[in-house]
């Protein structure tokens, strides 16, 4: 029987939970779908390395790790901390990350990595063959997975052109590729401590080639935490205070208009910034969205069509779905209607559309969830109890009630997970971040999945299985947002505070 115990695992006495101190993992981390932090001895200062003494660059105060370059084999927990969101740049505050590093006392400091350094980024891979193949087979395959749509050759070529001269984005991708093999392991969460640290240090010097690898290197940082379910938003806005991404978006150099490379990494950008797609965000959304399609609509060649290839959606619908959550009711009706009438655009995939209308369809749930919320939450601060106060009106205006929209986004998300799950079809694609969003704002249509006779709430919970079975690598911080949608439900109310249910467990999830 498990008792409590001062000598349990780091996650369990951080949680101040009962530990069976059970090996290599936990039962009761294992039980909650969380990852158990191990039993090693964490370091108490800083962000968990020493900064100097005998352990000096250690995460471990064991002094046959330091001796030995600590080649020793941390707990996730302990390689997470070390790529924590707060620690990509060498700063105290997010407001000091664009002027701070000109006076750095690392500012003397060569440009190339010092011997413990090397020594640290030898471990990645046995040799350069066994490198050289992990990134061909990223190149070749990984980097595909990544996107909601095949990778345009553009974005294959600049990986190709800025890989040979940048060792921190050559451990960034053999990094993924380990993920997309294998799944998140000790091993990935080392690789990404390590390109955090390496990160840091050519920041520290500006160490940069152009402004095209200076976005791309902080986009795969951030995506490489995401995909491993590790807190990254923190790390994304000190980045982008970093690379000066402000509110005046024509001040961009080089200016994205004429540099393919900056315009696909600002959409990229972009992209990360939604303010739905994250669960649990830490950092607000900024709207850079919003901005950067301002600024490309004052380009007498507007660049506003076709399919953005991270989501996979076109960009015209993504101007529908990145509405900001506390506008007033009037802008959110309007962008409803919007997403309902959306006229859509053609696809050599037939099944695009029935994809293209599960995030129609979520979109408008998405807006009546947070205007359910709000009303919650005013509910509440009169002192009323909502779990007997009557549901919002569902219909507004020439768009259906919400059990249409959700019958619709049901019957859509289905056709393309059985594409997927049953026929095998298109193998490259990470489904995960296909099906979650929409998966997400159906299951917290509370009332009208307890009030409809069908089995709906079966359904979704059949997705997901199939998301589960698609993607085994990612079950970890996929089984914590299903929890969180467990929650939902059994409040027995529409307007969950899904994010929040997400701060309080310490997690952001992205669902896309």
């Amino acid at each position: 029987m498990a008792t409590r115990s001062r000598y349990g695992c780091a996650t369990c006495r951080k949680r101040k939970k009962k530990c069976d101190e059970g090996r290599p993992q936990c039962g009761q981390c294992v039980s909650r779908g969380v990852q158990c932090g191990g039993y090693d001895m964490r370091l108490t200062w800083g962000n968990g390395v020493a900064s100097r003494g005998r352990f000096a660059g250690s995460t471990f105060a064991f002094p046959d790790m330091v001796r030995n370059g600590s080649t020793g084999t941390p707990s996730p927990q302990s390689a997470a901390s070390i790529g924590s969101p707060m620690t990509i740049l060498e700063h105290d505050t997010p407001g000091a990350t664009t002027t701070a590093h000109q006076d750095s006392p690392h500012s003397s400091i060569p440009s190339q990595p010092s011997p413990q350094a090397r020594d640290r980024q030898s471990l990645t891979y046995r040799n350069e063959e066994e490198r050289d193949v992990i990134l061909k087979n990223f190149l070749n395959e990984g980097i595909h997975r990544l996107y909601a749509t095949t990778a345009c050759e553009s974005i294959v070529e600049a990986f190709k052109d800025l890989m040979p001269t940048s060792e921190v984005l050559t451990l960034i991708c053999v990094a993924l590729q380990e993920v997309i093999s294998t799944g998140p392991t000790v091993s990935a969460l080392e690789k990404t401590a390590r390109a955090l640290e390496m990160f840091r240090h050519q920041v520290s010097l500006e160490n940069f080639r152009s402004q095209e690898e200076l976005f791309m290197t902080g986009a795969w940082i951030c995506t490489l935490h995401l995909i491993q379910g590790l807190p990254w938003t923190s790390t994304f806005y000190q980045f982008l205070e970093f690379c000066q991404i402000g509110d005046d978006l024509s001040k961009l150099r080089p200016n994205p208009r004429y540099h393919l490379g900056v315009r696909q990494q600002m959409e990229t950008i972009s992209v990360l910034d939604f303010p739905n797609f994250v669960l649990g965000r830490v950092s607000p959304s900024r709207g850079l969205w919003n901005r950067f399609r301002k600024l490309q609509s004052s380009w007498d060649d507007r660049y506003d069509g076709g399919v953005e290839p991270v989501t996979g959606l076109p960009r015209t619908m993504l101007d529908l779905l990145a509405f900001n959550p506390l506008d007033i009711n009037e802008i959110t009706d309007q962008c409803e209607e919007k997403l309902w009438n959306w006229n859509g655009q053609t696809s050599a995939s037939l099944w695009v559309c029935q994809l293209w209308d599960c995030y129609r369809y979520a979109g408008i749930l998405a807006i009546r969830h947070q205007r359910s919320l709000s009303y919650r939450i005013s509910q509440s601060g009169r002192g009323l109890n909502i779990s007997l106060h009557p549901q919002l009106d569902v219909g507004t205006g020439t768009v259906p009630s919400t059990e249409i929209i959700l019958f619709r986004l049901l019957s859509s998300l289905n056709a393309v997970l059985n594409e997927r799950y049953c026929t095998g079809s298109h193998p490259s694609l990470q489904v995960q971040h296909l099906a979650l969003y929409p998966l997400v704002y159906a299951s917290l249509q509370v009332s009208a999945l307890k009030a409809t006779k069908h089995p709906w709430r079966e359904d979704l919970i059949r997705m997901r299985e199939q998301i589960v079975a698609l993607e085994p690598g990612t079950q970890g911080h996929l089984l914590q947002l299903f929890d969180i949608l467990d929650e939902a439900w059994n409040s027995g109310y529409d307007g969950f505070d899904a994010d929040g249910a997400a701060r309080h467990r310490e997690l952001e999830i992205t669902i896309i």
